[in-house]
Order: structure tokens, then sequence, then C-alpha cells
């Protein structure tokens, strides 16, 4: 199973591998999103590049910068989607993450090679921490009821409400890891789950 970035190790964040920085400034007019200023270049990120979050994607670094930019750091320095939001999932070439303006988030992706952002949900606002399975479905967490509940979008765009009984949602700045089975994420307060969610 791939493993989730971790938060926080003696006082520096590790958001993947080789990128790791410390807790950035509080910026002007920001929105609520930490931002960390990393402490070596990663990609074509030099230090001291300010991200809100960022990860390793098919050799190439992708993060999304302090304006919610999600941008490719490979020497393009390309744009592949606006207004995004932590954390990022990643499985093999593409991104999974949530766009928009809380509380009107929804689930997006995008696969790197061809700088082709997707929306998978619409109407199910706000979504939150989605993760993409081996065979590309994607398992995301939506409030449109009033109360958190897991979905899964598969590809092809066919959204279903998952039949799973619990308390623990995924609601942390790290990206929940989906193997097709089992659901491994930290909720707000950090406390690690492995949920079954079946296929």
């Amino acid at each position: 199973m791939e493993q989730a970035q971790t938060d926080t190790v003696d006082g520096e964040i590790v958001l993947d591998d080789g990128v790791v920085g410390v807790l950035g400034p509080v910026l002007p007019n920001a929105d609520h999103h930490r931002i960390v200023e990393l402490k070596e270049a990663a990609g074509s990120l030099p230090a001291g590049s300010l991200v809100i979050d960022a990860r390793w994607v098919d050799g190439v670094l992708v993060a999304i910068d302090s304006q919610g930019r999600l941008r490719v750091h490979d020497g393009s320095e390309r744009v592949l989607d606006e207004q995004v939001a932590p954390p990022l999932a990643v499985r093999g070439t593409r991104v999974a993450y949530v766009r928009g303006e809380m509380p009107t988030y929804e689930v997006a992706w995008v696969d790197v090679r061809s700088g082709a952002a997707t929306a998978l949900t619409e109407g199910h606002a706000p979504a939150w921490n989605p993760a993409i399975g081996p065979d590309g479905d994607v398992v995301f967490v939506s409030g449109r009821d009033g109360t958190p509940r897991l979905y899964r979008v598969v590809e092809g765009g066919d959204t279903q409400p998952l039949d799973v009984q619990t308390n623990a949602f995924p609601s942390a700045l790290v990206a929940p890891v989906w193997d097709g089975r089992n659901l491994m994420f930290r909720d707000e307060s950090g406390v690690s789950h492995l949920l079954e969610v079946g296929r």
C-alpha cells in the first residue's frame, strides 16, 4: 500500500520524500491552509518556496502554491488547476484533490502527463480528502447531507455512497490511502484509522 505523507517530524513538516519544510508565515488575505516553507530545493522549487502541499508524481514535483494553484515543477512550471485545496492524493500519474471554495469543494483529478484536469463530482459539496484506488476509483468524504459519509466515484463518473458504518473520517492534512479494499487515514486529531471499505 502506498504510504501517506507524514505531518510533522522533529518540528519539520515532511510532505513527501525529500520535500521538507517548516511552518511558513501567515500570509495577508490568505485562507486557512497551512503554509510550508521549503528548507531545501525540491524539483525546480528553490529553498524558501512557500507551498500548501507538494508530492512527487511520476518523477516530477507537483505542488499547491500559496495562492491555491496546482503546479508542476519540472522546469516548465505549468499550472494544472486553480482553487485547489489539500491534501494531494497520488497514484501513478494522477493526483486527486478538492477544488473550489469552502464550503463548495468538489473532487477533481489531473493526469500529470497530459495536464488534463477533470471534475469527478458535482453536487457533493462539501467534499474532502480523496484517495485513489488501484483501479482508478476514488473514495472521498462528502457532507452534502449534513453529516460526513464516504462515497466512491468510479472512472466514468458513477458516484455511489459506501455502506460503511463509522464515526471516523479522513480529515487531516495527510492524504488518505486506499488499496481498493482498505482505507488508511488520519482524523483531524491525528489518530490513524484502517477502515475496510470493500469494492
